[in-house]
């Protein structure tokens, strides 16, 4: 579970806040994902010191995942965008997603039932994930997603 990763490795997550704080930065974990972000660049030094706590504990940095990001880009953090202000907003791969299946659905001429069915709450639920990114983003795209209806007309093309 979350909580019980969290709670081992407490210890190493204090050091890491220490050294973060000492050096200008915020950390945030969530689960298995750290973030340092702050006013000033973050130091090497306080990047090597890192990677050595999470040694320490058992854990190691996969460099192919880690970001750097500067002032002046968008900034993806675990499956959120943070924008220049410093607000958060739906990644454009999620509305992008969103925005397709309602254009799969208007174009696709012969869908079952099922798949109507399964697609339509598909995006329901890519909707509800962008509410809690966003809440009340995508009122109208909603209300066309939940009149989606299946016709035997349509699906005989």
């Amino acid at each position: 579970s979350q909580a019980i990763t969290y709670f081992v490795f407490l210890d190493a997550f204090r050091a890491i806040n220490e050294l973060a704080l000492r050096n200008e930065c915020r950390f945030t974990v969530y689960v298995d994902d750290i973030t340092f972000s702050g006013p000033v660049p973050i130091p090497k030094t306080l990047i090597l010191e890192i990677e050595k706590i999470l040694r320490d504990a058992g854990l190691a940095i996969k460099w192919k995942k880690a970001k750097k990001y500067s002032p002046k880009q968008c900034k993806l953090i675990t499956g959120v965008a943070l924008n220049q202000q410093g607000k958060i907003k739906v990644p454009n791969r999620l509305r992008l997603k969103i925005l397709s299946g309602i254009d799969e659905v208007r174009k696709t001429k012969k869908w079952t039932k099922i798949k109507l069915e399964k697609k339509k709450e598909s995006l329901l639920g890519m909707i509800a994930a962008a509410r809690q990114i966003e809440p009340g983003i995508f009122p109208e795209i909603e209300k066309v997603v939940r009149r989606i209806e299946w016709r035997l007309s349509d699906a005989l093309g």
